[in-house]
C-alpha cells in the first residue's frame, strides 16, 4: 500500500515504515564496510523492534560501533522501565559493541549521572566518524525525552536529567541534534498523525519537541502518515 510513499518535505523524506529496518541496516552496513566508527543512539518504546531487526542484519567489526541510548529512565540498575533493559529482553546483540550506559541510581543520583552520561557523550561525539540516530516521535509530538514545554528542550547543555511525572528521565536535548549525520525516524499509528503534521511545520520546539530532528544533517520518517491524514 505504502511502496510509493516518498515524499519530501523541506528537509524530511518520507518513506512507508517497512522500508526503516532494510535503509538503516544497509546505511550502517556500507559505513562499516568503509571502516568508519559509528556512534549509534537508540531511542526505546515502539522503535525497540526496528533496533534490534537492524542490528540483528549487522556485520559489525569489533569497535567500530558504539550503541547508547537517546534517552533513558533514570532508577536502579535493569530495572523493568530501563529502555536498556527493554532492548535486551527484545534480543538486542551486544558482541563486538560497545555501549554508553546511564549511571544507575544506586551509584549516582539523577543530576549526577546526567552530567557523567553528558562528558561521556560528547567525548564520544568527537572521536567518532559518524553519529546516527533512531527516534520515534509521540502523539504529544516528543521525541527522545524531551516533552513539550519540559527542560529538555530549552536546555544548551547535551544531556538534561529531570522529573518528568511518570519517570525521571535522563535525555539528549536539541543540542546534540546537528550532530546526527542521519536520524531515522519510525512512528506510526493514526494516534501519531497529528503530532507528525505538527512536526512537518514550521514552530516553536518548546511546543513540539520533536522539531528539533530538523537540525540533523539528513532526516528520514518511516511512517504510515500520508499528506492531508
Amino acid at each position: 500500500m505504502y511502496d510509493n510513499l516518498i515524499a519530501d518535505y523541506g528537509d524530511v523524506t518520507i518513506k512507508a515504515p517497512e522500508h526503516f529496518v532494510s535503509d538503516a541496516s544497509n546505511y550502517l552496513q556500507k559505513q562499516l564496510d568503509a571502516h568508519k566508527q559509528i556512534l549509534l543512539l537508540l531511542s526505546g518504546g515502539s522503535s525497540i523492534t526496528q533496533a534490534v531487526a537492524v542490528r540483528n542484519k549487522l556485520n559489525v567489526p569489533p569497535g567500530k560501533l558504539i550503541a547508547g541510548l537517546i534517552d533513558e529512565r533514570y532508577g536502579p540498575r535493569n530495572h523493568a522501565d530501563s529502555n536498556w533493559q527493554q532492548l535486551y529482553q527484545s534480543g538486542w546483540d551486544n558482541v563486538n559493541l560497545e555501549e554508553l550506559r546511564v549511571e544507575p541510581k544506586e551509584r549516582a543520583t539523577l543530576t549526577e549521572a546526567a552530567a557523567i552520561y553528558e562528558k561521556t557523550l560528547k567525548k564520544t561525539i568527537a572521536t567518532v566518524d559518524i553519529c546516527v540516530g533512531f527516534f520515534g516521535i509521540g502523539a504529544d509530538g516528543h521525541t527522545a525525552g524531551m516533552l513539550p514545554s519540559s527542560p529538555a528542550v530549552s536546555s544548551t547543555n547535551y544531556v538534561v536529567g529531570y522529573d518528568a511525572g511518570e519517570f525521571q528521565r535522563i535525555t539528549i536535548t536539541p543540542a546534540v541534534m546537528s550532530h546526527f549525520s542521519r536520524a531515522f525516524i519510525y512512528s506510526v499509528s493514526q494516534s501519531k498523525h497529528a503530532a507528525i503534521t505538527n512536526f512537518l511545520q514550521n514552530g516553536s520546539i518548546e511546543e513540539v519537541p520533536a522539531r528539533a530532528l530538523k537540525l540533523a544533517k539528513n532526516v528520514t520518517l518511516y511512517t504510515d502518515y500520508k499528506k492531508g491524514d
